[in-house]
């Protein structure tokens, strides 16, 4: 989710690779590793760019309602600290009034290294912490959309205000 849904970053088959002798890394991925895709930096600032996007569609909104952000477990929760952290210094320095809560989610397609025919979604107990809220869901990875639809259709039986996709 950005400002302008067209605003995601593409990394197709082609992107060129980088030498590993260009960048520190840990001693353990020396052998595992042949090249480098995207670099550490060129993600933190993906991931700021996006904070301030979030911040300025939801400052435009003016709801007054603090924004919940919606971690799908396990993948996503480095992923929702760097954005949180980047959103949160966003909004001190524009001094907005927007509150961030955050909330967490697992979606299990897999049982056992097979596909499961429904995704298991756990974690939306309290009905209540969703209805009427604005949510925007941090996933790391939307692959075939099958869990995501999934998750997006348990969470409109919650009746929130608006539910997003960081991407």
């Amino acid at each position: 989710m950005t400002g302008n849904e067209g605003n995601s970053v593409i990394i197709s088959d082609s992107y060129p690779h980088l030498p590993l002798d260009l960048f520190c890394m840990p001693r353990t991925y020396e052998n595992t590793l042949s090249h480098i895709m995207i670099p550490e930096g060129m993600v933190k600032d993906r991931v700021k760019k996006m904070a301030l996007e979030i911040v300025k569609f939801y400052e435009r909104s003016g709801s007054g309602q603090p924004l919940t952000l919606l971690c799908v477990l396990k993948g996503a929760v480095r992923f929702l600290g760097e954005l949180h952290h980047a959103m949160e210094k966003i909004i001190r320095a524009r001094e907005l009034d927007l509150e961030l809560e955050q909330s967490f989610v697992r979606l299990q397609s897999y049982l056992n290294d097979r596909s499961v025919q429904e995704p298991v979604i756990t974690g939306l107990h309290d009905p209540s912490e969703f209805k009427d809220k604005d949510i925007l869901i941090v996933e790391d990875l939307i692959d075939t959309g099958r869990s995501m639809r999934a998750l997006l259709a348990r969470l409109d039986d919650l009746s929130p205000r608006r539910v997003k996709i960081s991407r």
